[in-house]
């Protein structure tokens, strides 16, 4: 009985050792490498403590664990493949000098470091992971873009910088790789401009692609200088891409920039005092801005939101503290030549900006319905004859304007000459500064309103078939021409 005990005492023992073999490298080459995990009959751990020289192929497989310690680099001579399919145990230090290739779920994460401190090194990684999620831990300084193409995660800690140099100038800081893509998923970090204020760049620029996602990224102070109409986050010719909350604070140009394509969405993230609108959409169907916060932005004497693309969802959101003297609205829709037919601004707050809260413009800008917004104290500064809480301009039709509270603005709606067909039903409209609503439009009707302003109404020399009834007025009614 005590025989067969030390038997399979010994066993266990003997199972032990060889999951945990060990070998130690402190130089060499290729060659060295292949020694090593014969040795260990491709099972167990080797820890590399110098420089080892890969100067022909080789594959490390699934059961060799490379621990890799500050001392420990691969120096991988060029056209040599370095194949790992085991797993890397490395802090975050260089432990490779170029490319290497690495299994599809050999590790959770690569990261950036293990290839150096600046773009070169996310590149090398994100080409050597394919898949395989890309972490950045630490502030980098980048002097050409990082490329990122289809399938493919970046991961930057919160708090890590990527800091773009004075060399950026033209240039973007992370990219599309292809001409086409999908999938690509960009998380966290912040690009921080401050070192490098004569550098015009994109942040993030994405160039057709498709099925993918940017999130919690912040851009900070990035002076973009392009004379073109451009952002710190910019989709070109994309679809169904998920922005969210992604804080952007005193860049120029836009923070985002959306240009054509179907169905992106922004959701969530603050925004505040970029040199031109907080968001740019031009003729990208469907586009969804939800749950946004943009305080005094378009600094430039642009709109908080500059929003000219049809079927727009534009829904939770609070615009505040717009500054331009002339475009400084909470948001605008509709543009000429790039309409905002046939879309919904929702239960938004826009409160105190210079010129108008809302503004529907456009030659083609049909059937948008603004409802249940609380639209408050907005063109009080301006000398513009149509600033207040909604402005509905020239050649725009078929608008519904219901449920909303206007309340402290210079106007409370103004309708524009050669604006037709508009509804304004069921809304609060008082303490205007001029007039509650200022009436020059065709076809208008004025419904089931609650109207309590020194003059609730003035009718322009161009208005024609007014419709006004059902309405709760506190002082006289209509003030004509």
């Amino acid at each position: 009985m005590k025989r067969i005990t030390s038997i399979i005492i010994s066993l266990l023992c003997f199972s032990c050792f060889c999951q945990s073999k060990e070998l130690v490298l402190i130089s060499g080459t290729t060659t060295t490498l292949r020694k090593a995990i014969s040795q260990l009959d491709g099972v167990g751990t080797i820890n590399i403590d110098g420089r080892i020289i890969i100067d022909s192929n080789v594959t490390i497989p699934s059961g060799i664990k490379l621990k890799i310690t500050e001392k420990g680099i691969f120096n991988i001579e060029n056209a040599v493949q370095f194949k790992i399919e085991g797993v890397i145990l490395a802090g975050y230090h260089r432990i490779f000098t170029d490319q290497v290739v690495f299994s599809e779920g050999s590790i959770p994460e690569i990261h950036s470091e293990w290839f150096g401190n600046n773009e070169m090194a996310v590149n090398y990684a994100l080409l050597s992971a394919k898949k395989i999620p890309v972490r950045i831990a630490e502030d980098i300084i980048v002097t050409n873009t990082i490329y990122i193409e289809s399938y493919q995660t970046l991961l930057i800690n919160n708090g890590t910088k990527i800091l773009p140099s004075r060399s950026m100038v033209g240039s973007s800081v992370i990219t599309n790789k292809n001409e086409t893509d999908t999938d690509i998923t960009i998380i966290g970090g912040t690009i921080d401009g401050s070192q490098a204020d004569a550098v015009a760049y994109e942040g993030v620029l994405f160039n057709n692609v498709d099925n993918s996602l940017i999130k919690n990224l912040s851009c900070l102070n990035v002076h973009i200088t392009a004379s073109t109409d451009t952002g710190n986050i910019r989709l070109n010719n994309c679809n169904y891409v998920l922005i969210e909350n992604c804080n952007i604070t005193e860049t120029w140009k836009m923070g985002i920039f959306i240009l054509n394509g179907t169905c992106n969405t922004i959701f969530g993230g603050r925004f505040y005092g970029t040199h031109d609108s907080a968001i740019g959409v031009v003729n990208s169907f469907g586009t969804t801005i939800a749950e946004l916060y943009v305080d005094n932005c378009g600094t430039s004497d642009g709109s908080n939101m500059s929003l000219n693309s049809e079927a727009l969802l534009v829904i939770n959101n609070v615009s505040i503290n717009a500054k331009g003297k002339n475009n400084g609205n909470g948001m605008t829709l509709g543009h000429d030549g790039s309409p905002a037919s046939n879309s919904v601004c929702i239960n938004n707050i826009i409160k105190n900006n210079r010129a108008k809260g809302i503004f529907i413009q456009g030659k083609n800008t049909k059937n948008v319905l603004v409802f249940n917004n609380m639209i408050i104290g907005n063109g009080k500064y301006s000398e513009g004859t149509n600033s207040g809480g909604i402005a509905v301009y020239s050649y725009t039709e078929g608008h519904l304007l219901s449920d909303n509270i206007i309340v402290g603005n210079k106007l409370g709606v103004s309708l524009h000459r050669t604006s037709k067909n508009v509804s304004i039903i069921n809304n609060h409209i008082a303490s205007s500064t001029l007039f509650g609503i200022r009436n020059d439009g065709e076809n208008i009707q004025i419904i089931d309103n609650y109207l309590s302003n020194d003059k609730n109404i003035y009718n322009g020399m161009n208005h024609k078939n007014l419709s006004f009834r059902n309405n709760v007025t506190t002082v006289k009614t209509i003030d004509r021409e």
